[in-house]
């Protein structure tokens, strides 16, 4: 199978996953993940390469925009400070754990050949890193209140 027919039947089980899980109200990443999973134990297509261009020119974008766009940049700039302290270890934090679990796994489990810590590092900042749209995604499938709702603001109202 061609790697443009791959991708194309990827995002027509994407959209899939999005209605069923809004027609059984569960969030759509967990769908998806549950999805991703299921289709890589069946291995019923081999999986595209993922190459940085095709990373930085369809992927990375998209899941950006959609972010920024809604981004209120009063609230930001207020809230800035706060924001930083507590952004930056925790993606830190989260690049390290996620090699510090998954290295030994991956070893463990035969399941890459050669796969070194710095290897664990660089999957682990490329999770960190679209986690936030992840949550984002997730507080909005759930009814969260906007970003410019009182309780959402770190200092007082």
């Amino acid at each position: 199978m061609h790697a443009e027919a791959t991708f194309i039947l990827l995002f027509v089980v994407a959209t899939s996953v999005a209605i069923a899980s809004r027609k059984l109200n569960i969030p759509y990443s967990v769908a998806l993940v549950v999805t991703g999973l299921t289709l890589g134990a069946l291995d019923l297509f081999e999986a595209p390469a993922l190459t940085q261009e095709l990373l930085f020119a369809i992927f990375l974008p998209g899941l950006l925009f959609e972010a920024a766009y809604h981004l209120e940049a009063r609230d930001f700039r207020r809230n800035l400070a706060p924001i930083v302290a507590l952004a930056v270890p925790g993606v830190l934090v989260a690049i390290a754990l996620t090699a510090l679990i998954l290295t030994p796994a991956a070893a463990s489990l035969d399941f890459m050949v050669g796969f070194t810590w710095q290897d664990g590092l660089i999957l682990g900042a490329l999770l960190a890193a679209t986690d936030p749209i992840a949550v984002i995604a997730l507080f909005k499938s759930l009814g969260a209140p906007g970003g410019s709702a009182c309780s959402w603001r770190v200092r007082a109202c």
